[in-house]
């Protein structure tokens, strides 16, 4: 297959997978707006953020370590063996860290704004987390060994499998929320067990290598702090505003965050259409040609992050007809989201060149700094702007981080600096 009709399959596949999966989940919100009140919904969003930092966070992301490691290795049994090695790892260290943390929790009966202290939901949000990790696994797995079809089905299984799962346990249960968390972790379990059999072919063969740790956690960390760093900028904002508003008022910037997470969705599926040939092109020498394809990646994904905005502010000239009271949106809100969607294009930059070279923990200094901007900024302009505060905090941190980072990366590829753990 020619590499222009491949990266056009992997585009359809990985486009029609990301709707799919954004697809459910969106058909999900009339049905989640519905059946559970302002606070409930606020509370749900807190589940997804949690969900979302808490993954990287206790995995150090060594189960994704694979999308720029697999091309490090040529031989089918190698490439086995390694990722059966980062999935391993991935999962004693985030169910050691959710044990820990689960424990805990339940120890000091800690009332925080998610669990509210119920054992059942810290129980149920733990097992959702680890089984997250078998989901992330299986999706990178079928994009590296370029099956896209494969991950479409993976993407379709999350999003239309959440919207059912819910549809049923919403009628048995009457706590909304626990009935969310239930849906989500029975459809992460489903969805893994279906994935595992095309997987086989793949993992066959392979042997659990334990020196696959340190290169792993070397690469690992720094996409855990990018991740981490995503979800302060894109999502902190939930949890600040339970400390300087009523979380019923959150109910619109939840709503908006999550625009914002899917519009930043379309640049992550056109950069990882593109992953194999930015990441062959490096490896095989011809950086120029992975920078080109980098660059141009980000300007496609400009255009296209536009046109979504483009179509959240029509809609947003008849919401009042669509959305119950206590979700209303205002343009402020939805300037500062589409500012924030598009200062993340420009450093996921930055982070695909710094993934090339496998520096990814070279930019965490950076990436910390902004998310401290973020936070200082959110909180201070929160008290002052309530929700849209928050969301410019994000744009403010955003901003940080696409300016620094690039001119970060452009500094190490000037002194031609040595890839990290070399």
């Amino acid at each position: 297959m020619s590499g222009r009709r491949a990266r056009l399959q992997r585009f359809i596949f990985y486009t029609a997978g990301t709707l799919l999966q954004k697809g459910g989940q969106f058909l999900l919100l009339p049905l989640l707006i519905g059946s559970m009140s302002a606070d409930e919904f606020a509370r749900y969003g807190l589940f997804t953020a949690a969900t979302f930092i808490l993954v990287p966070l206790l995995s150090l992301n060594v189960h994704m370590a694979g999308g720029r490691l697999f091309f490090d290795r040529n031989d089918h049994g190698g490439r086995a063996s390694l990722m059966i090695s980062l999935l391993s790892w991935g999962l004693v260290l985030v169910v050691g860290g959710v044990l820990l943390l689960g424990g805990l929790l339940l120890l000091i009966g800690a009332a925080d704004p998610l669990t509210l202290g119920q054992p059942l939901l810290v129980i149920l949000i733990g097992l959702s987390i680890a089984s997250a990790v078998l989901v992330q696994f299986y999706g990178l797995l079928f994009r590296l060994v370029d099956k896209p079809a494969l991950f479409a089905m993976v993407s379709g299984l999350l999003g239309f499998g959440l919207l059912g799962a819910y549809a049923v346990t919403s009628r048995v249960l009457d706590d909304k929320l626990v009935a969310a968390v239930v849906a989500y972790l029975l459809t992460n379990v489903v969805t893994v067990l279906i994935a595992a059999i095309p997987a086989r072919p793949y993992l066959g063969g392979g042997r659990w290598e334990m020196a696959a740790l340190r290169p792993a956690a070397s690469y690992g960390s720094g996409t855990m702090v990018q991740n981490v760093v995503t979800w302060v900028n894109g999502q902190s904002g939930r949890w600040i505003g339970t400390l300087t508003m009523p979380v019923a008022a959150l109910a619109g910037y939840t709503l908006m965050s999550y625009v914002a997470m899917a519009a930043n969705l379309v640049a992550m599926v056109l950069f990882e259409t593109m992953r194999i040939d930015i990441m062959k092109s490096h490896v095989d020498g011809a950086e120029d040609r992975s920078r080109r394809l980098i660059d141009r990646t980000v300007f496609v994904s400009f255009a296209l992050v536009l046109l979504v905005y483009m179509a959240v502010f029509g809609l947003q000239r008849v919401q009042d007809g669509l959305l119950p009271p206590g979700y209303h949106i205002d343009t402020g809100l939805v300037l500062a989201a589409a500012a924030f969607s598009l200062l993340q294009i420009v450093f996921l930059r930055a982070f695909w060149l710094a993934t090339s070279h496998k520096r990814t923990k070279t930019l965490a200094t950076v990436m910390v700094l902004a998310a401290i901007v973020t936070l200082f900024a959110s909180w201070l302009l929160a008290r002052e702007y309530g929700d849209l505060g928050l969301m410019v905090g994000a744009a403010v941190g955003a901003l940080l981080q696409a300016v620094a980072g690039n001119l970060l990366m452009a500094r190490i590829l000037r002194t031609g600096g040595r890839a990290e753990g070399s």
